[in-house]
């Protein structure tokens, strides 16, 4: 019997020289900032918070984190690293009394690209400063909000399901 165990203990030992253990690939990759933005907007949840400021709620998602503006300010910003989401919403009848242009027609004369327009909003895209950005401007008549998100133009792939978010955000959307 004693040799029996001692014959299956080298087999074993052979065995498990004989083995080498390779370490999945994914394991030698080194996550960088781009993989880390996405995977923290694939696990995000969606936060809403109330604005004094803007009179209104804004939904977001929990990894951009809410920025000290400025009393006065007609606007909420929301960051992570370099990625910014501004929500800035104007009154018709008073703060756009004063506004030449729309912010449509800001962005246009940015040199942005119009994405899509409807009669309710409008989507633009350009570049300014070196970083990207994806505009929506919602008008319902009465008010006038603008969704702006930034980031480096190296995360375009990781900010998709942000700009897919923004296509169906609509914060004056009282259903």
């Amino acid at each position: 019997m004693r040799v029996f165990l001692i014959l299956l203990l080298i087999s074993h030992l052979l065995v498990l020289t004989s083995c080498t253990y390779q370490q999945p690939k994914s394991f030698h990759n080194v996550l960088t900032e781009e993989d880390s933005i996405e995977i923290r907007m694939d696990t995000s949840r969606m936060v809403t918070c109330h604005s004094q400021r803007l009179q209104m709620s804004i939904v977001h998602p929990s990894f951009l984190h809410r920025q000290r503006v400025p009393e006065g300010e007609p606007f909420e910003l929301f960051m992570f690293n370099d990625i910014s989401l501004v929500v800035r919403k104007d009154t018709i009848g008073s703060d756009l009394d004063n506004i030449v242009r729309s912010p449509g027609q800001l962005f246009m004369g940015m040199g942005a690209e119009l994405v899509t327009a409807t009669d309710r909003y409008s989507i633009h895209r350009g570049n300014e400063e070196g970083l990207d950005y994806y505009a929506k401007v919602i008008d319902d008549g009465n008010r006038l909000v603008t969704l702006t998100l930034r980031y480096d133009p190296k995360h375009e792939y990781a900010v998709r399901s942000l700009r897919d978010w923004i296509d169906a955000y609509d914060p004056l959307d009282n259903r």
